[in-house]
């Protein structure tokens, strides 16, 4: 989509590729930076020191990178998966207040370190 987004703006004058704005933006969004789109999680589970991504029906656990935004009013945790990366946005709309601070002091206070062997 972006590829013929750009191809497109090579071809048509200026003032009729600016259309081609939204749609490029669109697309951004939607990429995680590989050119696939992929599925989002449709919820994040913290419990006992694990974190889970919910798709759905399934689950998959992941770990915190170090790389998660904390601010008061966005919320980006990186978390890594077996193969991949996810990144999503925690908007302040998107959870009850007290699941955002709960997630908050999480992503700030959790240990990153390499897990203790017992």
């Amino acid at each position: 989509m972006l590829a013929v987004s750009a191809a497109l703006a090579l071809v048509l004058p200026a003032w009729a590729s600016l259309t081609l704005l939204p749609l490029a933006a669109l697309a951004a969004l939607g990429a995680d930076g590989s050119g696939r789109r992929r599925s989002r999680p449709d919820r994040l589970m913290v419990s006992d020191g694990r974190v889970r991504l919910g798709y759905g029906p399934f689950e998959v656990e992941g770990r915190i990178e170090d790389a998660s935004v904390v601010w008061s009013w966005l919320i980006v945790p990186v978390i890594r998966l077996d193969d991949r990366i996810v990144r999503f946005a925690v908007w302040p709309d998107s959870a009850p207040p007290e699941a955002r601070r709960l997630l908050r002091a999480y992503l700030l206070w959790s240990p990153r370190g390499e897990e203790e062997s017992a």
